[in-house]
């Protein structure tokens, strides 16, 4: 059985590599603190985040990371596209139908967002999670 926490470290065992961390400050896994997220934004620091939309409890398990490249936007509402792609194609052959000991991935979609408030821009990757439940008994 996969948990929300171990799908979160999965993934970034996957991407918490040289060639990704030579493009990024920090890769954050789980809950980020808004002190820490200020402060990254506040240094135009350049950073991953990983959350979770739920995990199913079923025989295959089934749940949704969200990967989010954050880049400083060049100016106030300008996004710093070049980055952002730079760090997408570093990530994305790493979690591409990819998998570990105990989960499967699959890249399902990639969208631009935007943080005004801090002005940053980033890219939400939703990558698609399965494993098997081992401990249900059927």
């Amino acid at each position: 059985m996969i948990t929300i926490k171990t799908a979160i470290d999965e993934v970034r065992k996957l991407i918490n590599v040289a060639s990704v961390k030579a493009l990024v400050t920090s890769i954050y896994a789980g809950e980020v603190s808004q002190t820490e997220y200020n402060r990254a934004g506040t240094a135009k620091e350049k950073f991953i985040t990983i959350g979770s939309l739920p995990v199913s409890f079923a025989q295959v398990q089934q749940g949704v990371i969200n990967v989010n490249l954050y880049a400083p936007n060049l100016s106030s509402d300008v996004a710093d596209l070049t980055t952002l792609d730079n760090i997408l194609l570093a990530v994305k052959p790493l979690i591409e139908d990819a998998s570990t000991s105990k989960i499967i991935t699959e890249l399902q979609t990639v969208s631009l967002l935007s943080e005004p408030t801090i002005k940053y821009s980033f890219y939400n990757l939703r990558v698609r999670v399965i494993s098997v439940n081992e401990t249900l008994n059927y």
